[in-house]
């Protein structure tokens, strides 16, 4: 305890004000590198493969009843976030967030960004399960220090190959493919396939390789050690191949995404729960009742990159005692807003607000698996991973909206930017 408490006493003593200054420049939230924002300080907790064991969600839950505003932020990137701190409340914060073993290195504290498979381990069509490897690949990180200079928005996706589970835009991602020596895992780079790859038991390493190899590039010709940036230049690309230097693979062929809510069957049996979550955002209250509810029913949770939860093993007789929607009827499916103008100053509207009377106009509907519609409060759409099929996005004039990321209208008010995306939203009986 008397490292978790230095810790925290570093933090309030010296680190805060480099912290804040350092996040105007750089505003992506750590543990230990709490941003401001409008509604107070903001701290991202990163979860490794989305992995959020009853205790762990627990005790977020309690620390954020305290020391922040009461909900946990569920993000894109399969992780949490804490807002409304207040600067007296972050030394608490990080002390508890320590005891809870949240914070195995401070160097690294931001670059812990692994994505898995929410389905991984229950997936009847997977080909492997890529759990074990979420916890070695972040051992080998903590484990190096120069990838501590990693970016701190970097991430790897880890994909088994089974249900789609839109990995997005990671630097770095892993899938799984069937080839006639069995399973390898295919490298692409910011969503394009190198066409190489490795067997499990050598992915750590390949990893790892390919971290440097993006430093390495990214030093020698000032550019940031993004896989985006790096794929947009061919002599860097190239460059990043050789430095790879892995064997052939078969890129991986494209699959439908699943659904981000409903009843899942698993290979046990069991069912994998996807409730609704609106806003991706859950109370303490909600969230120390979900733990208390897996220690009795016997499942586990798992984030999503659809801003809800997994809950996995579930014994089918136990779902309606549970009581969490499943339908997507609620009219939040597929509904992402960012903080809008209550937590947020840059931002133009009140997103959420707006938000919530598109959801509240279609509940009792049931969206197909593919609808996704985005809220933002300015140009930036810092809430936004992937695409959407419908955008509005703040302006001064009003909202842009925007139909598979085509511009539609301009500047409309409120109410008639919410009509225009009522247009596009493709209801069926739930």
């Amino acid at each position: 305890m008397a490292t978790v408490n230095g810790i925290a006493r570093r933090l309030c003593t010296g680190m805060i004000g480099a912290t804040m200054t350092q996040a105007l420049a750089d505003f992506c939230p750590g543990i230990l590198h709490a941003v401001p924002a409008k509604d107070g300080l903001l701290m991202r907790v990163r979860l490794p493969g989305g992995q959020l064991p009853a205790a762990t969600l627990a005790a977020i839950a309690g620390l954020a009843a305290r020391h922040a505003d009461g909900g946990l932020d569920l993000t894109a990137r399969a992780n949490i976030q804490l807002r409304g701190i207040r600067p007296a409340a972050l030394a608490p914060l990080v002390e508890g967030l320590c005891a809870a073993g949240l914070l195995p290195s401070a160097a690294h504290d931001r670059i812990r960004n692994i994505l898995v498979s929410p389905f991984a381990g229950v997936d009847p069509t997977e080909l492997i399960d890529l759990t074990p490897l979420a916890a070695t690949l972040d051992r080998a990180l903590i484990a190096d220090a120069a990838l501590a200079r990693l970016p701190a928005k970097f991430a790897f996706t880890l994909d088994g190959g089974g249900r789609g589970f839109d990995p997005g835009g990671g630097d770095l991602t892993l899938t799984a493919v069937a080839t006639g020596a069995g399973p390898r895992l295919h490298l692409s780079l910011a969503g394009r396939p190198t066409g190489l790859g490795v067997t499990a038991d050598a992915a750590t390493t390949l990893l790892v390789r390919a971290c440097h190899a993006l430093l390495a590039i990214a030093a020698d010709r000032d550019l940031p050690a993004r896989g985006r940036v790096i794929v947009r230049d061919p002599a860097a690309y190239e460059d990043f191949l050789r430095r790879v230097a892995a064997g052939a693979c078969p890129a991986p062929p494209r699959r439908k995404p699943s659904a981000a809510f409903g009843i899942l069957a698993e290979a046990t049996g069991h069912a994998t729960l996807l409730p609704t979550i609106a806003f991706g955002r859950l109370t303490a209250t909600e969230a120390t009742r979900l733990s208390e509810q897996a220690n009795r029913f016997d499942f586990d949770i798992r984030l999503t990159p659809w801003r809800n939860l997994a809950l996995r093993h579930v014994d089918r007789s136990d779902i309606p005692t549970l009581g969490v929607p499943l339908d997507g009827s609620t009219g939040f499916a597929g509904l992402a807003a960012c903080a809008g103008s209550e937590g947020c100053a840059q931002s133009l509207a009140d997103v959420r607000g707006d938000a919530r009377m598109f959801a509240n106009a279609i509940a009792g509907t049931a969206p197909p698996d593919d609808w996704a519609i985005h809220f933002a409060g300015c140009a930036k759409r810092c809430a936004l991973r992937g695409r959407a099929r419908v955008d509005l996005i703040a302006t001064q004039n009003g909202y842009d909206v925007l139909f598979d990321g085509t511009l539609a209208h301009a500047g409309l008010p409120p109410e008639q930017a919410l009509a225009a995306a009522r247009t596009a939203y493709p209801t069926k009986a739930p």
